[in-house]
């Protein structure tokens, strides 16, 4: 792919807007930046949407020095339309909308020639390793463009790639999830109101744990049913709710606080699946060794999903049979606002970016 280029003030040749992180634990700087050329197999991506995400915030906080260099431009979760294709591309068209597998595979790897890309041994990504979608156009492979029916909004498709693949991905190809398995959904944020939708159409019956009552509101009306404030309420010691306690087939762990670890473990069936579909970069989880022993816990993680899974996801939004849960959307210009407003919890689902030319260009 065609190498990123540092932050200018002005450029003499083609040149975009884009938000840059140039100081961990700052806000984003507005930038003028040369525009990228799509490479051979690559095309040009007019961003017309791009999602927030809480990896965002371990990205400008710092937490994930090991991979992101500065200056970065965040943002994975996206989605637009063609503006120029690369050599050698012609199964795609100018104009032609869609989303964005971010995950950049090398295709060699022992996991990608299992068809596993998601866990490839080279990963590269967009918003990542890789300049992501907070700015006005992103090149990549042409392979990661996902088409998309003319009629779906791009707000829609934005948050697909990952609010909604994740979620997928870890309730029916990392849970296995079964049709009448009992399920436990822990953190009703972007990814686990996806998984309980996910969860519900495969026929499980859903409850959701999450401390806040907003939160837990809109679990309900997507299909939950059993509304948990705090598990601690019922998985300890005298306080134990026997309807409860060893009751759900999978556990889907989806807030990333090592605190609620324990607790969920208390909540598995005899030879229930706990899935680790959220994650903290510095606390380790602890492990009842003997209670695994005895009950035969499986513990897994989940991370994104394929391609082919995605494409699958997509069918199921345009279809209406699952919907993307966003908050708000926001003009690009506002990022750090969004990226505050998911910093404090004020948000229900996920919070979009729209480039304000784009948003002019559609009034």
């Amino acid at each position: 792919m065609t190498e990123e280029i540092g932050c200018v003030d002005r450029t003499d040749g083609p040149s975009m807007e884009a938000y840059v992180l140039e100081s961990y634990g700052d806000a984003l700087k507005r930038r003028i930046v040369p525009m990228p050329k799509p490479g051979k197999g690559e095309i040009l991506l007019r961003v017309r949407a791009c999602g927030i995400c809480g990896t965002d915030l371990k990205i400008t906080a710092g937490h994930l020095k090991q991979i992101v260099q500065l200056p970065h431009v965040p943002g994975h979760e996206i989605a637009g339309d063609i503006a120029a294709l690369g050599p050698g591309v012609d199964n795609l068209f100018v104009g032609q909308r869609g989303a964005v597998y971010f995950y950049l595979p090398c295709g060699d790897c022992e996991p990608c020639r299992a068809g596993r890309e998601n866990i490839c041994a080279n990963i590269r990504r967009l918003g990542f390793e890789k300049w992501g979608g907070f700015a006005e156009y992103v090149a990549l492979p042409a392979h990661n463009f996902c088409p998309a029916r003319s009629d779906t909004p791009y707000e829609t498709l934005a948050v697909i790639p990952d609010a909604l693949l994740t979620s997928y991905h870890a309730v029916m190809t990392a849970g296995g999830l079964k049709s009448g398995q009992r399920v436990l959904i822990i953190g009703a944020g972007g990814l686990g109101l996806h998984a309980l939708q996910f969860a519900r159409l495969a026929g499980a019956s859903v409850a959701v744990c999450d401390p806040r009552p907003a939160d837990r509101e809109l679990a309900g009306k997507l299909g939950a049913g059993d509304l948990l404030p705090d598990l601690r309420d019922f998985s300890r010691g005298d306080e134990v709710d026997s309807l409860r306690r060893g009751s759900y087939d999978l556990i889907i762990e989806g807030s990333g606080a090592p605190e609620m670890f324990p607790d969920a473990l208390n909540c598995l069936s005899r030879g229930g699946r706990l899935v680790i579909m959220g994650y903290h970069t510095a606390t380790p989880y602890s492990l009842d060794s003997m209670a695994m022993h005895y009950n035969e816990w499986s513990v897994c993680g989940s991370r994104v999903g394929t391609r082919e899974e995605l494409t699958r996801v997509m069918e199921l939004v345009e279809s209406g049979k699952v919907r993307s849960v966003i908050d708000r959307t926001l003009p690009l210009s506002e990022v750090n606002k969004g990226l505050e407003l998911l910093r404090g919890s004020s948000v229900l689902g996920r919070v979009v970016l729209v480039p304000v030319s784009i948003r002019r260009s559609n009034a």
